[in-house]
């Protein structure tokens, strides 16, 4: 009896929130093969046509009432639940990396919500995080730690810490380190590539 040639499968890379939406855009101009989806507020203009945006507003808050100076932030109380055109993305056609930095609201908990569904659906997936820097406040830091012990009980997850270059990058411009910040993420995602470090 012939048998069908197992298909492969293709890669998406999902940038959730502001960091990952930076990360998923480095990604894409340095070459890397794979579909690309942004999901981040507010939209991105200067992304590139291969790079599928998806435009996701947080609940806000105001900060400053009284003081004649309404600030919207995203209100950090208020549960996450993941859009059906959010779910409509994932395909047991396709294997996932979701990419997030944690402390802000899009992407520390829609990364917990996506990947519990992957899990659940049983799709291929992994995830690279990037941790606080150290002067984003203690709020930002409390919440990427409740998030690393959601997501380390049944993720396959990796955690880059920034913090680890200041020594050695620190006299660079913000922009510079941000790009060497990437070119790491890059080896990362390189590695899960070459290993084919898959899970569900």
């Amino acid at each position: 009896m012939k048998t069908e040639p197992t298909k492969s499968k293709n890669t998406v890379v999902v940038g959730l929130g502001g960091a990952g939406c930076n990360i998923v855009e480095y990604l894409q101009k340095n070459g890397v093969e794979a579909t690309f989806i942004g999901i981040s507020n507010p939209e991105r203009p200067n992304f590139s046509s291969d790079i599928r945006f998806i435009k996701f507003v947080p609940p806000q808050m105001s900060l400053g009432e009284g003081s004649g100076k309404f600030l919207p932030v995203s209100d950090m109380n208020q549960p996450l639940i993941l859009p059906q055109n959010i779910k409509e993305l994932v395909t047991s056609d396709n294997r996932y990396i979701l990419l997030a930095g944690l402390g802000g609201y899009t992407g520390t908990y829609m990364v917990e919500q996506l990947s519990d569904f992957m899990k659940q659906t049983k799709i291929e997936f992994a995830v690279i995080c990037c941790l606080p820097l150290q002067f984003e406040g203690k709020q930002r830091k409390a919440v990427a730690r409740e998030a690393q012990t959601k997501l380390e009980l049944h993720v396959n997850v990796t955690y880059f810490d920034p913090n680890t270059l200041s020594q050695q990058y620190g006299d660079r411009s913000l922009e510079d380190f941000f790009d060497v910040c990437n070119t790491k993420v890059l080896d990362i995602f390189k590695r899960f590539a070459h290993y084919n470090l898959w899970r569900f």
